[in-house]
């Protein structure tokens, strides 16, 4: 009995230790059921985002690629239009450039010209005032778009695929037709524009359409306004910080005063401006080419080192061309006096040149001296304020013909016409004898009188302003250009509305010669006249 009771005892005791074995096998099972789940679920998520890093990843490098393929189609534009126009003589062109890597770029140009055609001397000629660049760029069925201006100074043919600019500042004394002339030309405005963003513009619907081109050139004049604002206003606050910064070992300042400091150098209104009101953008782009002539030192390498720069600018001068020579015989100036009716005009000489001294560019001394070196005046426009710095009045030059008839008589009484001579002091003694009905006696026969039978006012007469332009002159690689030049080129950076409203100057040094007031010898039907001319 007792035997028996202790198997079953133990029997239990194996059927319990069984039991508890397979328990724990179970939660063994369990748990390694969770952590597979648990390693599935975190290893399914780092795939999902490791493929989500990876497809943004992909889609950064893509636009990336994209803004290279846009830069590299604007600068393959740039260098192509300084070789010339490949698509002349149509007035638009396209390019198509495939990629082995699977990119495309297509560029698309429209030329600007001029409204108003220019006389060479004759020589009728129309001029090219800029290039409109737009560029789409594709890789991996996404899209990028860019624009910018293809700038000129001074413009070039037309007629010509050349982009080489004309010389401007001659154009009447031109022998032979015009003469090409240092020219810059440079990628101006650039943008890189989205298909979402060309989706806002305003009668945009591809870039294919040459009217759509057109409407995002004229969408972007706000960001040419605002890029011209920014910089004309920050320039001289940076100017302002940089002449009034203090060391910091001398002095320290809290956040609050440092602010102040800042604010009361920034000579700007804090009121926003209207980049759409007409006379805003005025200011603005007349404060934009001013600033930017203060800057400049005659190299294309703009981004130099500060100290290299400032070594540039105050060795750059500024000289006047040449001018007119002045009248000095006495003889002349009575005779434009009775032929104007009033004495000649004289014009004061002008200073010759500009260099640096006194703390001061040669670019700010002529600006000082010509009265904008604190901004353009009111009213002004920049194009008036380009024309005006450009060049100068030095000189008035004058010029007319005369004729007389002259009328001999002897003691007889028998008259007949006469010579009397083609200079100055003939005219104005013959006007005076003819006004006042006086006579003389001929002094080659003392029983001969001469009186005049008819001495009128000048058929052609003449009074033309004589100027002279002002020239950059780098004295180191003695290399000259135009200011016009100059302040044309950044005057497009800004005014679209060059090719209706251009620059335009007068001639300049010796277009005043005698043979400018050449008269038809044939309008002189009497035996005495002549022409008279002076500059003053």
């Amino acid at each position: 009995m007792i035997m028996r009771e202790k198997i079953i005892l133990s029997a239990g005791r194996s059927w319990i230790n069984m039991v508890k074995m397979a328990g724990r096998r179970g939660m063994t099972i369990i748990f390694a059921l969770v952590v597979i789940i648990g390693l599935g679920i975190v290893l399914g998520a780092l795939s999902f985002f490791s493929t989500n890093e990876r497809l943004v990843l992909e889609k950064m490098i893509n636009n990336k690629k994209l803004v290279y393929l846009v830069r590299a189609g604007l600068n393959l534009a740039e260098a192509k239009l300084i070789e010339g126009r490949w698509y002349f003589p149509k007035s638009e062109g396209k390019l198509v450039i495939d990629l082995p890597t699977g990119g495309r770029v297509r560029v698309f140009t429209d030329d600007y010209v001029r409204v108003k055609p220019v006389d060479y001397n004759g020589h009728t000629v129309t001029l090219l005032d800029h290039i409109k660049v737009c560029i789409e760029a594709s890789y991996n069925k996404e899209f990028l778009y860019g624009y910018g201006k293809f700038v000129i100074s001074p413009e070039p043919n037309n007629d010509l695929a050349d982009t080489t600019g004309l010389n401007p500042v001659h154009s009447k004394s031109t022998e032979n037709g015009p003469k090409p002339v240092y020219t810059m030309r440079k990628m101006a405005n650039l943008h890189t524009l989205t298909p979402d963003q060309l989706d806002g513009v305003p009668g945009f619907s591809s870039i294919e359409d040459t009217l759509s081109r057109k409407a995002l050139a004229t969408y972007l004049i706000v960001d040419q306004m605002t890029y011209a604002m920014n910089y004309s206003e920050m320039m001289p606050l940076a100017k302002g910080i940089k002449l009034s910064y203090v060391p910091p070992a001398t002095s320290t300042f809290s956040y609050n005063v440092l602010r102040a400091k800042l604010k009361a150098l920034d000579p700007t209104s804090k009121t926003p401006y209207d980049l759409k009101d007409p006379a805003v953008q005025q200011k603005l782009k007349s404060q934009f080419m001013l600033e930017t002539f203060k800057r400049y030192f005659m190299a294309s390498d703009w981004d130099i080192d500060e100290a290299e720069k400032n070594k540039q600018l105050n060795s750059l001068n500024i000289i006047r061309g040449e001018v007119a020579t002045k009248t000095t015989d006495p003889t002349i100036a009575p005779a434009i006096t009775v032929a104007f009716g009033a004495p000649p005009e004289s014009v004061d000489d002008v200073k010759s040149s500009f260099s640096y001294g006194n703390k001061q560019t040669a670019a700010e001394s002529f600006l000082q001296y010509r009265g904008y070196l604190s901004g353009p005046k009111p009213g002004e426009s920049p194009v008036f304020i380009a024309k005006n710095l450009s060049q100068i009045h030095t000189s008035n030059a004058y010029g007319f013909a005369w004729s007389a008839e002259l009328e001999y008589e002897n003691a007889a009484g028998v008259k007949w016409p006469g010579d009397g001579g083609t200079s100055a002091v003939n005219y104005v003694k013959y006007d005076n004898a003819f006004k006042n009905t006086l006579s003389w006696t001929d002094p080659n026969d003392a029983s001969t009188t001469v009186s005049v039978k008819s001495c009128p006012q000048p058929p052609a007469k003449k009074k033309t302003e004589g100027y002279s332009g002002y020239y950059l002159l780098n004295p180191i690689t003695n290399s000259k250009m135009a200011v016009f030049i100059y302040l044309n080129f950044f005057l497009k950076f800004v005014d679209e509305n060059t090719p209706n409203d251009p620059i335009e100057l007068n001639s300049w040094g010796n277009a005043f010669s005698s043979s400018f007031w050449f008269v038809d010898p044939t309008k002189i039907k009497e035996m005495t006249g002549g022409q008279v001319t002076g500059t003053y």
